[in-house]
């Protein structure tokens, strides 16, 4: 086929398998593009999802710290009866025993 058209225009097919070697070159870097764009967006989520959950922990942390019983609830592990809440800002003293 290429040979017809070399009979024809003179270079032809030196032009065409240029050119469709530039259009697979420009086809691969595009797609290579494309997956890194990809992954960047999901790095950058990955990222931000996980400063936004820090930060909430940060500031439950901090308003527990502060006396705020509801932000104290949240990081309670195990449900205790209002009389066996333990008052986590005061620490006990070496030897004392709770009941």
């Amino acid at each position: 086929m290429l040979v017809g058209c070399e009979d024809v225009v003179s270079g032809a097919a030196k032009r065409i398998m240029d050119w469709t070697e530039a259009e697979d070159k420009h086809r691969s870097d595009t797609g290579t593009a494309a997956i890194e764009r990809s992954f960047s967006e999901a790095r950058r989520g990955q990222l931000l999802s996980t400063l936004i959950s820090l930060t909430g922990i940060a500031g439950t942390v901090y308003l527990a710290n502060g006396g705020h019983e509801e932000a104290d609830s949240v990081l309670e592990t195990t449900k205790q009866s209002p009389s066996e809440k333990v008052d986590r800002r005061t620490k006990p003293s070496v030897g004392s025993t709770t009941s």
